[in-house]
């Protein structure tokens, strides 16, 4: 039921809603996505220098590029929303423009979803079994898989793509050309299939608690293997080992991990973390418009549901702007690379050796 102001009875009030977006959709987005963008060309360059050499850092770069890609159409997006505000007439329409680009953006962003699941499928199986999954996910797999990944997501989109695109018009009330957005009679329909029925809902659901099972097994992994590792510095020294006792032991000492893999764990356990984290909002925004239809733009709970899209692109923003910062702490190699990547870049000595070490 709406009241006097045209706003429903449970709505939230306009003023909120609009100060809200001025904050998050005007200010901080795009300095967070600036940064993004930067950050993930940089990480790019930095995973390319440092090699990639094993299944992780191939994980890490597939993820870094498909970031990368999110960001930068998740910039041209912002910019376009503030040239619509200004309410200007330009020769390419920008909210067509944002019609064109949002499934490249949410490409990405499942994209992204998918390869941190796989990420934390590869981590969990060489936990929870290492001595049967250690030459499992090998290199050229997971390039393989990922790149399948790619390519699938791309099919999926490409009716989408089909049916919708950018044309120019001539506007004979104004005597002038746009370019504005087309659409086909079944670019709706088929809008409603990727967005609401497979990937706003489903996917999004069956990778999050993927992705939140193997991080149990994962941090359980982690505890066990710290727990053995203390028993081994305070067990005292025995006199005599039973043969049986002792092949059990060396199992254990085998399927223990080293400080390099733990390091390499809590890396990835922190990644799959902050994915998860700020995936939370969205899940809970896909499944409340299935329990509330009038939580809806154009509906009962329009400011609402600009209200908490505004708070959870902003949070999906800072997700896939600074997976480098886990990279630069969890990985030597990769901060070592890093920093001389920027030495390069300055052409001057910006660290010293010391500081490389």
């Amino acid at each position: 039921m709406a009241n006097s102001t045209g706003v429903s009875t449970g709505d939230i009030s306009y003023g909120l809603t609009k100060t809200m977006a001025l904050l998050l959709a005007n200010i901080l987005a795009p300095s967070i996505t600036i940064v993004g963008v930067v950050a993930n060309g940089v990480s790019i360059a930095g995973f390319t220098r440092l090699g990639l050499r094993d299944s992780v850092t191939v994980s890490y770069f597939l993820l870094t590029i498909s970031d990368f890609a999110f960001t930068i159409s998740n910039l041209i997006i912002i910019v376009s929303m503030m040239f619509v505000q200004t309410g200007g007439q330009w020769y390419v329409d920008p909210l067509s423009l944002t019609t064109v680009i949002y499934p490249v953006y949410r490409i990405f962003y499942d994209l992204s979803n998918t390869i941190t699941c796989y990420i934390a499928i590869a981590r969990c199986c060489c936990v929870a079994l290492p001595l049967k999954f250690r030459s499992t996910f090998t290199r050229s797999r997971t390039f393989g898989i990922i790149g399948v990944m790619y390519i699938g997501f791309f099919v999926e989109f490409a009716p989408l793509f089909a049916n919708q695109g950018l044309h120019e018009v001539f506007l004979p009330a104004l005597n002038v050309s746009r370019v504005i957005v087309w659409f086909s009679k079944d670019r709706d329909q088929i809008v409603k299939i990727i967005f609401d029925s497979i990937n706003g809902t489903s996917f999004l659901i069956i990778t999050f608690l993927i992705s939140v099972i193997c991080l149990i097994i994962i941090f359980n992994g982690l505890r066990l293997s710290s727990k053995f590792r203390m028993s081994l510095k305070t067990q005292p020294p025995p006199n005599e080992i039973d043969r049986v006792t002792d092949g059990k032991k060396n199992e254990q000492v085998k399927s223990s991990m080293s400080v390099l893999e733990i390091k390499v764990v809590q890396g990835v356990a922190l990644v799959v973390l902050i994915s998860v984290s700020c995936n939370f909002p969205m899940i809970c925004i896909a499944y409340s418009r299935l329990a509330v239809p009038e939580l809806e733009l154009g509906r009962a709970y329009n400011n609402l549901y600009f209200f908490i899209q505004n708070i959870s692109g902003f949070i999906i923003s800072v997700k896939n702007s600074f997976n480098w910062v886990v990279y630069y702490n969890c990985n030597t190699r990769y901060r070592a690379t890093l920093r001389s990547l920027f030495v390069k870049i300055g052409g001057f000595k910006l660290f010293s050796h010391e500081a490389l070490v």
